[in-house]
Formats: structure tokens, C-alpha cells, sequence
């Protein structure tokens, strides 16, 4: 008896169908994961600031934090929208007034998909703090986090005009590429040390830690390290009215901003 193999023959359209109907399925799963990814990255963040000690902390003057829900106007929640205002999350009763000048930053969303704020580099456009006088005869803490995407010089947080003399200056940031200022009345020390220059940087976010104490002096703490220190200029600071964020700042983004 011959036997006769049955010959190869092509797909049918059914089975194409459900060909593509898998694959369909598995370019949504993939689109799906990313989105969770983000929104998974975006909640553990908000928990995390959420259940921070800082929550609790009653002397804290001011905290300015780019992931709640609660930090930007919902109509200018989308990246690359302009920020009128950024509301203060501290637990005072009376909020302290975050303003817009020229255009003001941007809502950004580059610091591994939690949202942050993008200034142009500008000194026409930043945010400003309307009443400042808190900061005036007392000791502080200011905690800045930022991940810089250019190599120019710029201020996290400044008196309006950083060419203030005397008790009416305080100017933190970037004096130069590499080279970051904690600048307070008429004194001044840049480090060095401890900051690589953009191009050595990786792109990376860094946490700096701004201390005024009247008895230790002043100290400046980059991700956790003291890198700078300045144990004779105990002064306060006295006559400072407003406060200009992110003036002049180019390119970088910050999250969290918390004085004490």
C-alpha cells in the first residue's frame, strides 16, 4: 500500500487572525508595563513622602515637593506646562506663597518618571518665595535635591538680587560648573572637592543639605557627606524679604525643597 504525506499549506486567515491577535496582545502588555512602571515609581515616591518624618515636624518653615497630587494646579500637571505656582506642603496653618516671575519653570517629568520642575536657566523666569522674612534671626536647614542637565552656573535659592551685601544676601547653588556656593551675608565658601564637573557627573541627582547653626557655624552636606564647613561665621541672617527659586538655574530639576 503507498502511502502519501499530506502536503504543507499556508495559515488560514482564522489563524492569522488569532497571529495577530496574540501579538496585539503582547505590544499592549508591553505598553502596559511601562505605564505601570511609572506609576508604580510615581506612588512609591508620594509614600514615601507621604510617611517622611518631615511630615510631622512643626518647625519646618516651608516644604516645596514636586510629587503629590496636591504640589501644581491639575492644568499644569503635564510636562513641558508652565508653573504659576507651587503649593506648600508643610503642616502650617498659613501657607507661604510660592509666585511665578516672567514664565516661570516648566512641570517636568525626568528624574526616573517622578515629576519634577525644569527651569530654563533664565534670570527673568523663576519661582519667588513673596515672603521670606522667616529665614531672618534664626538658624536653618535647607535640603535641595537636583539632577543638573548643563554645565553653567546657577542658584537653587537666592535673595532677588544675589549681589546683596552684608546680612541681605544668602545665595546657594552653583557659583560655577563643578564648584557649588553656600553664600551667607558677607561671607563665602565654594566646594570643590566634592562636586565633579557636568561632563564627569553621569547625569546624575545629587542631595545638598545647607546648615546655619549659631553655635557650630555653617555646613554644607552633599548626599549625606560633609564636604564643607565654616565653624567661625555663626551670624544669622537679617533683612531678607524675598527669595528667588531657581534663578538663573540652568537646566536641572529639582524635587524636594524642605526648610527648618
Amino acid at each position: 500500500m503507498r502511502k502519501f504525506r499530506k502536503s504543507p499549506r499556508a495559515f488560514t486567515l482564522v489563524e492569522l487572525s488569532v497571529i495577530i491577535i496574540i501579538i496585539g496582545i503582547f505590544i499592549a502588555g508591553i505598553i502596559t508595563a511601562d505605564a505601570l512602571i511609572k506609576k508604580f515609581r510615581l506612588q512609591s515616591a508620594q509614600a514615601l513622602t507621604k510617611s517622611s518624618p518631615i511630615t510631622g515636624i512643626t518647625g519646618n518653615a516651608i516644604w516645596l515637593e514636586s510629587s503629590l497630587d496636591t504640589s501644581f494646579l491639575d492644568s499644569e500637571s503635564n510636562n513641558s506646562n508652565a508653573i504659576s505656582t507651587w503649593n506648600d506642603q508643610s503642616v502650617n496653618v498659613n501657607k507661604f506663597s510660592i509666585s511665578q516671575v516672567g514664565s516661570g519653570p516648566v512641570y517636568s517629568n525626568t528624574i526616573n518618571y517622578v515629576h519634577a520642575v525644569k527651569f530654563s536657566g533664565s534670570t527673568s523666569n523663576y519661582l519667588k518665595i513673596a515672603d521670606a522674612s522667616f529665614l531672618n534671626n534664626t538658624d536653618y536647614t535647607i535640603v535641595v535635591l537636583e539632577k543638573r542637565q548643563a554645565a553653567s552656573a546657577g542658584y537653587f535659592l537666592s535673595t532677588t538680587d544675589v549681589s546683596d551685601a552684608a546680612d541681605n544676601k544668602l545665595a546657594l547653588g552653583y557659583a560655577s560648573d563643578g564648584v557649588i556656593s553656600h553664600s551667607h551675608n558677607s561671607t563665602n565658601y565654594a566646594i570643590t572637592p566634592k562636586v565633579s564637573a557636568y561632563a564627569d557627573s553621569t547625569d546624575k541627582p545629587r542631595l545638598f543639605t545647607f546648615v546655619q547653626d549659631s553655635s557650630a557655624g555653617k555646613k554644607t552636606y552633599i548626599n549625606g557627606t560633609l564636604s564643607a564647613s565654616d565653624a567661625a561665621n555663626t551670624s544669622q541672617l537679617s533683612g531678607i524679604s524675598t527669595l528667588a527659586i531657581g534663578k538663573g538655574y540652568t537646566w536641572r530639576n529639582w524635587r524636594d525643597r524642605n526648610f527648618y
